[in-house]
């Protein structure tokens, strides 16, 4: 499995819910294999989903 290079910032909004859908309206589910080290501080930081 391939690591994750493209998304590695959480992009929110001021109430720090994730703007960035995932999957589709039929499927709203997306799976990430990412490299903790690309992200800021070396984790996912804090977001929510609707």
């Amino acid at each position: 499995m391939e690591f994750n290079t493209f998304y590695n910032k959480i992009q929110t909004d001021e109430t720090m819910m994730e703007t960035i859908q995932h999957g589709n309206s039929e499927y709203p589910f997306q799976l990430y294999y990412d490299d903790l080290a690309l992200f800021d501080f070396h984790c996912v930081e804090w977001h929510w989903h609707v």
